[in-house]
């Protein structure tokens, strides 16, 4: 990074590439600010070489949101996730998987800044982007992640309902006999233990341990 620095050219692509390692480093050793530094330097770069719209500029803005998500500054990551999504949604429309992830990390923070109303609405978005994509597999896996929120909102039957979605997709697209699928049975017995139904919990841990 030094050495290149020194050369001048300040919209040198080699510089990026240094500085998005460099970062990757610094997260991997808790030193956010330094690693949010090298973003930054990043992002000026990014835009004199492709101006405000380019997917190289979502991924970096992504990645700031990852690491103030470490940090636990969850409005902070909602604010660079929000720019990523901007730009990915005005490059390739809705119906593209990096929207769609987008949409379903911004519902994780939500629900990890305690806005469980935001969370199940941007995991709403996550899983209509799913849909559109015909994305079997995401919809199923988002279905899951919503159904762990109204768990976590004591929304027992809202749960139920999208665990049991996600469970018949499982099965129809990987069979009965999938890891995943006996994973949701183990959340659907959850819940059911939840409403003190124990004899439909022991039933749905009896399938997923068979499973």
């Amino acid at each position: 990074i030094r050495i290149l620095r020194l050369s001048g050219d300040d919209t040198d692509s080699s510089l990026v590439d240094a500085l998005l390692g460099m970062a990757d480093l610094q997260n991997s050793m808790t030193e956010y600010d330094q690693a949010n530094g090298c973003y930054i330097e990043c992002l000026e770069i990014q835009k004199k070489l492709f101006g405000k719209s380019h997917d190289d500029i979502a991924s970096t803005l992504y990645a700031m949101g990852l690491t103030k998500n470490k940090q636990k500054l969850y409005s902070r990551a909602l604010t660079f996730f929000q720019k990523a999504l901007d730009i990915r949604v005005e490059i390739y429309g809705e119906a593209d998987s990096s929207v769609r992830d987008t949409h379903s990390i911004m519902g994780f923070t939500e629900a990890a800044n305690g806005e469980l109303d935001n969370a199940i609405r941007k995991l709403g978005d996550a899983l209509r982007v799913s849909q559109l994509l015909s994305n079997r597999i995401m919809e199923a896996e988002t279905l899951s992640n919503i159904g762990n929120v109204h768990r976590e909102k004591e929304e027992w039957e809202l749960a139920l309902e999208h665990y049991d979605s996600c469970l018949s997709i499982r099965i129809a697209e990987l069979g009965n006999d999938d890891e995943s699928v006996a994973d949701v049975l183990m959340a659907i017995g959850n819940v059911q233990s939840d409403m003190s139904k124990h004899e439909d919990a022991v039933k749905s841990y009896k399938d997923g341990e068979s499973s």
